[in-house]
């Protein structure tokens, strides 16, 4: 991926959390990635492997939490007695 396209992401994710309390990273990219930011990552990042493209976007999330000016926890929890995939992230005020 180019330096523009990984700003781009950065940027993208940012907007995402932008005025939220709670993200959950398997929940924000959506499942079609074609034609959005998130694309690179998954065509030639992965090349065109889910599991891959999965675990990147996942570290991408991770460091735009880590420098976000607000305090952000994180931890994996469960939806409707499901473990949910992602790690999910919520503010912390201290």
């Amino acid at each position: 991926m180019t330096l523009d396209e990984i700003e781009t992401i950065r940027e993208e994710l940012n907007s995402m959390i932008d005025g939220t309390e709670i993200q959950t990273s398997s929940w924000m990219p959506g499942t079609y990635w074609e034609d959005t930011p998130f694309w690179p990552i998954f065509d030639r990042a992965a090349q065109g492997d889910q599991n891959t493209a999965a675990k990147c976007f996942g570290l991408m999330v991770w460091e735009v939490f880590a420098k976000r000016p607000e305090k952000w926890g994180f931890g994996r929890y469960e939806f409707n007695g499901e473990p949910i995939a992602g790690m999910t992230y919520f503010r912390v005020d201290l």
